[in-house]
């Protein structure tokens, strides 16, 4: 089971390409979870329909603006699954993704993070390391999308 947490603030019509985007390519088991911290321009409404159409697993909705990281930190808690994806409302996931980056983590025992970006590979990058046809190994990168292992997490 994977847990997939949005964090979202004002900007519905990308978090609507986001959902729909996880909708259409994610096919292990998940939960999507979505915060809105504090929105005020109709996304609140948006996710509470998606909710009760069954697509959105859980909405939580701040009754007031808290920042990203305290709301993937309330939203992460809402979770329980071995791995969880943090993800903001511009990012679009494609087909593939989620049985990538699961792959990688048991591939890699000691991986406790595997980060999506959209950017041209730069081969004369000396802490790039190729481990397959479809995925690099660089010791640190930004966070953008990710698959985290929360056991590594925690430790």
């Amino acid at each position: 089971m994977l847990d997939i947490c949005i964090v979202t603030y004002n900007r519905l019509e990308y978090l609507k390409l986001c959902v729909w985007s996880i909708l259409a390519s994610t096919t292990v088991e998940y939960r999507l979870f979505v915060i809105s911290d504090n929105s005020t321009d109709g996304t609140n409404e948006w996710l509470l329909e998606m909710k009760d159409l069954g697509k959105i697993d859980e909405v939580i909705i701040n009754s007031e603006n808290l920042g990203s990281a305290e709301s993937f930190n309330r939203v992460i808690r809402a979770t329980s699954s071995d791995y969880f994806v943090m993800t903001c409302d511009d990012m679009w996931f494609h087909r593939g993704w989620d049985t990538a980056g699961l792959e990688i983590l048991n591939k890699f025992k000691n991986s406790g993070i595997v980060t999506f970006f959209n950017f041209p590979i730069n081969n004369k990058d000396s802490q790039l390391k190729r481990v397959s046809d479809k995925a690099y190994f660089r010791q640190s990168t930004g966070l953008g999308s990710s698959i985290i292992s929360r056991a590594l997490l925690i430790k």
